[in-house]
């Protein structure tokens, strides 16, 4: 039997009697599976008397291992009785003893309810981009450059040309690189530009200099220069492409240029509706909810910290003594909050909407995030678990909340 004792907000204590029939069967479980684990010398396993399992174990473990079977066993139907769903919860155990009723309380933050405000007075101010010509024609002049080819040169380099250097002194001498001075740094480029093959240079090394100090320089000679050379915009240039002229390339470029503002307008209407619609919905939100998303982005960015060979204790103290590390918290913190606000306002639309997914809509969310990953679905599934698997699902349907969402405010 459960009951609810107090109730403020999320915050609900309730109690919960188990009965002595219940009690009695769990101290038969436990010593029913000591008495199989427990070995005693003159005893066949499942044969040994209970004092003397007792005796061997203690009668304080054997306490601690009913109470955990009865709660356990008692805890899940009796938030299903009283139609709770806790975020957190701490158990406050009763006196046990077989043959007695055993009562415990539970204090709890319920999952929280949420009041959207109607969506459909959403006004989203998002505009599509306009493709100009302009735009094509900085494309077009992009993709010439991404294909320019290289010719040897006898002048000295220029703004644009491609310069390859030999190391003259230090770990790196007698290694060869290439300069596109173009992309090189300031101090590179003024070192080498008007410069001939043969020449040797001082080149200024990046990094910071003390005040009144000479920057350190490495020696290099100038081996080759190279002159950007861009593909004439003709029939052959398009042919590269599989488009029989310069036109149907334009066009093609600007179909492009069509398909990723749409994208991009999709997704910034996307976020900016998701946006309003958690700014304008009224919710407590627990904070276990909270801290339990922000434990969870601070075990992400550890494993990208991993991945670039650095700990988050490295990280947490170099920003402890650049002054920062208040701020990265507060920010984690704040980050967290504001994703579990979406996550709860898309779910509750996608509650109110009654988004469901189908087979084939749910085979093809995983099969995109399996080929976004390069696993098979198979692989994908066992990588992520039970709980991943269906955080990921409940994702897919918040997201197709938002998608129909955005398809009635348009019609």
């Amino acid at each position: 039997m459960a009951e609810v004792l107090e109730r403020e907000g999320n915050k609900v204590k309730f109690k919960v009697v188990v009965p002595a029939d219940e009690v009695g069967k769990a101290f038969t479980g436990v010593y029913s599976a000591l008495g199989r684990q427990v070995k005693v010398p003159g005893f066949r396993p499942g044969k040994v008397p209970r004092n003397v399992l007792e005796r061997r174990v203690g009668r304080d473990f054997v306490l601690s291992e009913v109470r955990e079977a009865i709660l356990e066993r008692a805890y899940p139907p009796a938030v299903r009785e009283l139609e709770l769903i806790p975020v957190s919860a701490n158990v406050t155990p009763g006196d046990l003893s077989e043959g007695s009723a055993f009562e415990f309380t539970v204090d709890a933050e319920n999952y929280p309810a949420v009041q959207l405000a109607d969506f459909k007075s959403i006004s989203i101010e998002a505009t599509p981009e306009t493709i100009l010509d302009e735009a094509v024609e900085k494309a077009v002049a992009d993709i010439r450059e991404r294909n320019a080819s290289f010719s040897t040169v006898e002048r000295p380099a220029g703004e644009a040309d491609l310069v390859s250097v030999e190391i003259l002194t230090g770990e790196e001498h007698g290694k060869s690189y290439p300069v596109y001075m173009d992309r090189a740094e300031p101090q590179v480029r003024a070192a080498l530009l008007e410069k001939n093959p043969g020449d040797e240079v001082d080149v200024p090394v990046t990094g910071e200099v003390a005040e009144g100090a000479q920057p350190e320089v490495v020696k290099a000679r100038v081996q080759e220069v190279k002159e950007k050379v861009l593909p004439e915009l003709d029939e052959a240039f398009a042919k590269n492409f599989n488009l029989d002229s310069i036109d149907a390339f334009r066009a093609a470029v600007r179909q492009d240029l069509e398909s990723r503002a749409a994208q991009q307008h999709a997704s910034t209407r996307k976020e900016e509706f998701i946006t309003k619609l958690a700014a304008a919905m009224t919710v407590d939100i627990p904070a276990a909810l909270i801290e339990r998303r922000r434990h969870a982005m601070e075990h992400d960015i550890e494993h990208d910290l991993e991945r670039q060979g650095m700990k988050l204790s490295e990280y947490r103290a170099y920003l402890k003594t650049e002054g920062k590390a208040d701020e990265f918290d507060d920010d984690l913190r704040k980050s967290a909050e504001d994703r579990v606000r979406r996550d709860l306002a898309t779910e509750a639309l996608a509650e109110n909407l009654n988004i469901t997914l189908s087979d084939d809509e749910w085979k093809n969310a995983l099969d995109a995030m399996a080929r976004a990953n390069r696993v098979t679905s198979a692989k994908l599934k066992d990588a992520m678990g039970e709980d991943g698997i269906e955080n990921f699902r409940q994702a897919v349907i918040r997201d197709k909340a938002v998608e129909t969402a955005l398809q009635q405010l348009s019609s």
